[in-house]
């Protein structure tokens, strides 16, 4: 039977080209249409993925795999290696599956794929035979935030069946889009950067969003949502309620001064659009030395546009990324930075802006050692403050940093109540179940998959057994075009092993490595990796994710096998961790 005209069908290679130890993963050409990913897994079995990863395109082939799941080698998206399905993040679409079949006689492999899934490498949401069967039950899900946490959370409910009302509350007048971009590439078109095309994708999926629209207050007895926008103040009912409003930048507020128009914070696309504009030909101080504000200075060194850059570290850091990467990849981002003209001010913070009170510029601020730099223009990348003004009255529990406490399905302690994203603190399975705030992009997702999974769950009358979170924080920064990759979780450590392997598996110590540019950073605690940051190092950091979340934790003594490649035993991974 001749396929579709939109279908293509070829030989992509023969059974004879995929021996070895399995699972084993080829990406082969499908005649001048695409490539697409074999995958021949233990038990025999081949299947035919998208070779994409639907986030930001990085290469399958490259990844790693293991227990039936593919994990993309840049920022750490898992899929189900048989059916496609994104099962950890980021990004919001699964890839792809296409038809194999081996002939018997002479072991040829052929693929049958539709076209356009073969040149996109994603796979359209199977949303809508779910949505044309729906019949409302009355039951209403209120979604609050315009985050990845919401977005993941409404699909999944539709994709799980949930048949009732769903309505996004979004303060931003954008649709949801890729946060994750805005510090590493501030200029971004907002239209370019949605996480979905248009509002007409929403009402298919039969889900309302509220742009320019702000939660007040919960009333989690009467059940209701006080919502705020142009025309002015309502209630909003429901059954269930998903709470994911982020966190704001932090100032320097009480600082005279803190609120002069020409100092600047990172959290919305309009923020970063006006940032990135405003710092042209201008003297830019950035206070911080984390991801943000290193991402920017970045991203403006490269542009060479402003007049100078310059970064205060602050009082505790002598270089950036001190307390997250160690002064090691510190010292070494830093003078990546250096070499770019970028200037430094480390180990001191800023005890005064000087301004001028008619125009309300900043055109100085003295620092702690007294010194007195000049500044046009002004960045803030100190931090945020979690969003969870709207749960005061609540009586919803939080930490004692007003994190809001939540199980391993994001339920807070108030029946009918979810939170997710960078506002909850939650049990991990890599910190023994013990509540941990993670503000990770990746991270985000997740919550709004397990809330939503909950929500229909619970809907259906249904139950689960509390656990942990059981996905391994992943996350990334981009430096003149190279990244670091993070994979783990440890808030403390003893001690960095820093090495790399060469082509011939000879492992290159710390000096070289690093001179090389080319890493592997193993954070320890009590003699066992909890974490890793690579530089030019792929699919390292995805290896390790897969590591610890199916085999656990090794110790350091095993670090040269794991670079090689070779099977280490892994710490079960109950309780994985010992920070």
């Amino acid at each position: 039977m001749e396929p579709a005209t939109d279908y293509v069908e070829a030989i992509v290679g023969n059974i004879s080209e995929l021996q070895g130890h399995l699972p084993l993963v080829k990406e082969v050409d499908v005649a001048d249409h695409g490539k697409c990913l074999l995958i021949r897994h233990e038990d025999g079995e081949i299947t035919a993925l998208g070779h994409k990863c639907s986030h930001y395109g990085a290469p399958l082939a490259r990844g790693a795999i293991s227990n039936g799941v593919i994990r993309c080698p840049w920022h750490g998206a898992c899929f189900n290696a048989r059916t496609g399905d994104i099962e950890d993040y980021p990004g919001v679409d699964s890839i792809p599956t296409y038809q194999v079949s081996v002939d018997s006689g002479s072991g040829d492999i052929s693929v049958q794929a539709n076209i356009v899934e073969l040149k996109s490498a994603k796979r359209k949401l199977h949303l809508n035979s779910n949505v044309d069967q729906c019949v409302d039950d009355g039951q209403t899900v209120l979604i609050v935030g315009g985050g990845p946490a919401s977005l993941v959370c409404a699909e999944t409910l539709r994709k799980s069946g949930f048949s009732g009302n769903i309505t996004i509350i979004c303060a931003e007048s954008r649709l949801p889009y890729d946060r994750a971009k805005l510090s590493k590439l501030p200029d971004s078109n907002p239209d370019t950067i949605l996480l979905r095309p248009n509002m007409q994708y929403y009402d298919d999926i039969r889900v309302k969003i509220l742009l320019g629209t702000e939660a007040t207050a919960i009333d989690n007895e009467a059940k209701k949502i006080a919502v705020k926008d142009d025309a002015g103040t309502t209630q909003l009912s429901y059954d269930f309620a998903f709470i994911a409003t982020g966190g704001r930048p932090r100032t320097l507020k009480p600082m005279d001064g803190h609120d002069c128009e020409n100092i600047h914070v990172l959290r919305t696309v309009d923020d970063a659009n006006k940032m990135a504009e405003s710092c042209r030909g201008h003297k830019v101080v950035l206070i911080g030395s984390s991801f943000i504000a290193m991402e920017i200075a970045a991203f403006l060194a490269k542009k060479k546009e402003c007049e100078s850059v310059t970064v205060v570290c602050g009082t505790r850091s002598k270089v950036p990324f001190q307390s997250s990467l160690g002064p090691q990849i510190g010292s070494l981002i830093m003078k990546m930075h250096e070499e770019k003209g970028v200037a430094f001010h480390t180990g001191v913070g800023v005890t005064e802006l000087v301004y001028d009170a008619a125009s309300n510029k900043v055109n100085q601020m003295r620092l702690t050692d007294g010194t007195l730099i000049d500044a046009d223009i002004v960045v803030l990348g100190i931090g945020v403050i979690p969003n969870t003004e709207i749960l005061r009255d609540s009586g919803v529990k939080m930490d004692e940093r007003g994190y809001v406490l939540v199980d391993g399905e994001m339920r807070t302690n108030v029946e009918g109540l979810y939170a997710g994203g960078d506002i909850a603190s939650f049990p991990m399975q890599m910190t023994e179940g013990r509540a941990t705030n993670i503000q990770h992009w990746q991270m985000a997702h997740k919550h709004g998959q397990l809330a939503a999974k909950s929500i229909v769950r619970t809907a259906k009358k249904g139950s689960a057994p509390p656990s942990a979170i059981d996905s391994v924080p992943f996350f990334w920064t981009v430096q003149f075009g190279i990244s670091i990759r993070y994979a783990g979780y440890s808030a403390k450590y003893d001690s960095v092993v820093i090495k790399s392997v060469d082509k011939s598996g000879n492992i290159v110590q710390e000096k070289e490595a690093l001179e090389q540019k080319k890493f592997a950073a193993f954070y320890v605690i009590n003699d066992h990796v909890v974490a890793i940051a690579t530089m030019m190092s792929d699919p390292v950091a995805a290896r390790f994710a897969q590591h610890v979340k199916y085999q656990g934790l090794f110790e350091a003594r095993q670090i040269d096998q794991f670079l090689r490649g070779e099977r280490v035993e892994g710490k079960k991974k109950a309780g994985c961790t010992l920070s």
